[in-house]
């Protein structure tokens, strides 16, 4: 069986330059004279910091999660505020239309024959109802 080699780490010389002055800077802050020290001391870090990256990805996504749901929900409401809406109106139509509308059939084919406010079939019909004296019930 062969002997495993055990990998040098690289000296401080052959990292590229800002690497390097990280690598001091976390050494003399930390005051950590060994090398292999700062470099356990820098693999921690990372190792945590991806966590607590992943941990901000997480977030992120929730948030936009949430705010695509929130959005969804919101039009679903205005759909469903509109449905209202329009079922309200159309109900209120029939009942306004069936106190208010007055209809007449023709007398060759029985199809109705709506009397449109204000309009010449409209007015005819008014005066023929002052010519034959209409009024109330109640009125002398």
């Amino acid at each position: 069986m062969g002997r495993e080699k055990e990998q040098k780490a690289p000296l401080l010389e052959d990292l590229p330059e800002n690497f390097r002055l990280s690598i001091i800077k976390l050494m003399s802050s930390f005051n950590i004279s060994d090398l292999n020290d700062a470099y356990t001391h820098v693999s921690i870090m990372l190792d945590s910091n991806s966590k607590l990256f992943k941990e901000k990805i997480d977030t992120l996504a929730e948030k936009k999660y949430r705010s695509r749901h929130m959005s969804e929900l919101n039009k679903a409401r205005g759909t469903i505020q509109q449905s209202g809406i329009n079922m309200g109106y159309n109900e209120g139509f029939r009942k306004a239309e069936s106190m208010y509308k007055i209809i007449n059939y023709c007398n060759k084919c029985g199809r109705e024959i709506v009397l449109i406010p204000n309009s010449k079939c409209h007015k005819v019909v008014i005066n023929y109802l002052k010519q034959k004296g209409w009024g109330h019930i109640e009125c002398p």
